[in-house]
């Protein structure tokens, strides 16, 4: 039998709460929301689920150190306020649950968030597809999506939402919880601050989520500059050719 637990550490008066939910997954777009999310609302920790359903980022069981710090994995439950005042649940964590996992600790954090007086659940994630760049979303109930074309939010007609970006809505729904996941394209090869950034305007226009994307701006660039094809020099071309180097065109 698995061992999962939920530690509260804090307790924070909520004005109805929205749980917004983001972990590794394609292009880590969630993951990079959230936690941006975190770092410039100055979010904090309330707490902790931890269990041998969650591990380290290699898929192992174990701990992470930092400096002289230990940190044994969790999904990491956070509090912060939007420009309006309403209370925001964000959640993330290093890793997904183990995929036979997911819905044990999704319906543990569930439980919690419910406890709160939590009615509406965010899921962000990556999509990578050729039906265009923007953000896609699936939700309940289905006229949610009425409401989300407002922002942009092109409607997802089919496929599937993997991984614990999909059991989160999917067990809010059996709940009774209005829910709705948020995709950004993506090509989902390396990290991307863009799509993330697709994201957290859509959030920014429907929930009041006002942030300065500047740094991710600055990471998008970092990326895209890393992956840039080098240039030869005209030079280094011609002095290879008289070497005797064969070139094809």
């Amino acid at each position: 039998m698995s061992f999962l637990k939920l530690v509260e550490l804090k307790k924070v008066d909520l004005k109805d709460p929205v749980l917004i939910h983001g972990v590794p997954g394609v292009g880590l777009v969630s993951k990079i929301a959230v936690s941006h999310l975190i770092n410039q609302l100055k979010a904090e920790l309330i707490a902790e689920i931890y269990g041998d359903l969650i591990p380290l980022p290699d898929g192992n069981a174990g701990i992470s150190v930092d400096g002289s710090q230990l940190e044994i994995p969790s999904y990491r439950i956070y509090h912060a306020r939007s420009s309006t005042g309403r209370s925001l649940l964000l959640v993330t964590s290093e890793a997904q649950p183990i995929p036979w996992g997911q819905y044990q600790v999704i319906n543990l954090l569930l439980d919690y968030a419910e406890k709160l007086g939590t009615k509406l659940v965010v899921s962000l994630g990556g999509y990578v597809t050729d039906e265009g760049l923007g953000v896609y979303g699936a939700a309940y109930p289905e006229e949610m999506l009425d409401e989300m074309g407002i922002y942009g939010v092109k409607r997802l007609t089919g496929g599937y939402v993997t991984g614990a970006a999909g059991v989160v809505v999917g067990l809010a729904k059996v709940r009774g919880m209005r829910s709705i996941c948020l995709l950004g394209t993506t090509p989902g090869s390396l990290p991307d601050p863009k799509a993330a950034m697709m994201v957290l305007s859509v959030l920014e226009q429907w929930l009041g989520v006002k942030t300065d994307m500047s740094e991710l701006v600055e990471m998008d660039e970092v990326i895209r500059e890393s992956t840039k094809p080098k240039e030869v020099k005209t030079q280094e071309v011609e002095g290879k050719k008289e070497e005797g180097v064969p070139y094809h065109t």
